[in-house]
């Protein structure tokens, strides 16, 4: 057993191992762990006023750093499950990772087997995963969001926003090449989740950032707008990702997808999704107990209890694509004996959407067809 770790009282400054139970795992602003210690019970209690403020806000930054940390693992998995970047090459140059990419990919899926022999090392890994990826990270993660702030932000409409910004280009470190070797630069905003605690302290919990250096899921907001903002865009109230999301899929931004792959794309990954939101409502009920309870635990079980539940969610939403991938299959071979032909396969593909977008998918697929045709792609 490890020895117990001495501090002094914060009254007297007689050092001692007495700890707040309440809070003796809670952390400062930086996710530092910050206990407050006591040398008896009469220093505790003269303390009492000054310190229950503080310790509510030991913990509250407790579950938030927590949280954010089993968000960007639970988004990690979802992205190397529905890995949509056909990425025939890296490189590393000027400290950055140049991927390799087809302009118009091709073939029967829109996933892709994440490349890990090309980037063995986890931070490049979750770079490349974080890539292109912040809207997923804030709408794709919404229920879960909802489920490890619970608690700590009230009401979720007003302590939690979604906030664009322009980060500067020197943190940038994935880059989206040809093979051309000509580069894609885009310079679209980066969504983060903006979280004010009730002591009025403001975090960024940034999903995706490990695309520009960024790993640690939280920082406070000052000191995140210092070292990577260059410009401030818009602010949105929480669950607006969500709901465009959803919506592209009920076919009322058609003009946000390019291609029916991204369509497809999209629709996969919002079926996956959903597995991933099943699986934590079938965890809480398994193990009797909510997301934000798991996150207010004692640290060897919130260990414990985060691995079976991301195990549980990766299981899920494995098994989703791979009942899928059978399913494919099963198809390939029906059409291989001659039991479906040219035109009917061509109605499978629009009649797989949702009816209200079959006029819409279907000049998507003439579109295609024609590029194709005329040697555009």
């Amino acid at each position: 057993m490890a020895p117990a770790t001495v501090g002094k009282c914060c009254v007297c400054a007689t050092e001692t191992t007495q700890r707040c139970s309440k809070c003796s795992e809670g952390v400062d602003h930086h996710g530092t762990a910050s206990a407050t210690y006591y040398c008896n019970k009469d220093c505790q209690k003269a303390d009492f006023k000054h310190h229950k403020s503080v310790c509510h806000d030991a913990n509250a930054r407790k579950q938030l750093y927590r949280g954010a940390a089993l968000l960007q693992e639970a988004f990690y998995i979802f992205r190397r499950t529905v890995f949509v970047y056909p990425i025939s090459d890296v490189r590393r140059k000027n400290g950055e990772l140049h991927i390799e990419v087809p302009l118009f990919p091709t073939g029967p899926s829109p996933l892709y087997p994440f490349p890990e022999h090309l980037v063995p090392a986890e931070s490049d890994q979750h770079a490349v995963l974080a890539y292109s990826a912040c809207l997923d990270a804030v709408g794709y993660m919404h229920q879960l969001a909802k489920k490890v702030f619970q608690g700590i932000l009230s009401p979720l409409s007003v302590c939690l926003q979604e906030r664009d910004f322009h980060l500067k280009e020197e943190h940038r470190k994935v880059v989206r090449c040809r093979a051309d070797g000509t580069e894609e630069r885009n310079t679209f905003a980066h969504t983060v989740l903006l979280v004010t605690l009730r002591n009025d302290d403001v975090y960024v919990v940034d999903l995706a950032g490990a695309q520009f250096g960024q790993h640690r899921p939280v920082m406070l907001f000052p000191t995140y707008l210092t070292q990577y903002v260059s410009m401030v865009w818009s602010c949105r109230e929480f669950g607006h990702e969500a709901r465009v999301q959803q919506e592209v899929l009920d076919g009322k931004h058609n003009h946000v997808l390019p291609n029916v792959f991204d369509f497809k794309a999209s629709m996969i990954e919002k079926a996956v999704i959903d597995a991933l939101d099943g699986a934590v409502c079938q965890w809480q009920t398994e193990e009797g107990m909510s997301v934000a309870e798991l996150l207010n635990g004692k640290q060897s079980a919130f260990e414990s209890g985060k691995r079976s539940l991301l195990n549980i969610c990766k299981d899920k939403m494995h098994g989703h694509i791979q009942s899928r991938e059978c399913l494919i299959a099963r198809e390939r071979e029906i059409d291989n004996k001659g039991g479906i032909g040219v035109q009917a396969k061509e109605k499978m593909k629009i009649d797989a959407y949702p009816e209200h977008m079959h006029a819409f998918i279907q000049t998507r697929l003439w579109l295609t067809t024609e590029a194709h045709r005329l040697g555009w792609v």
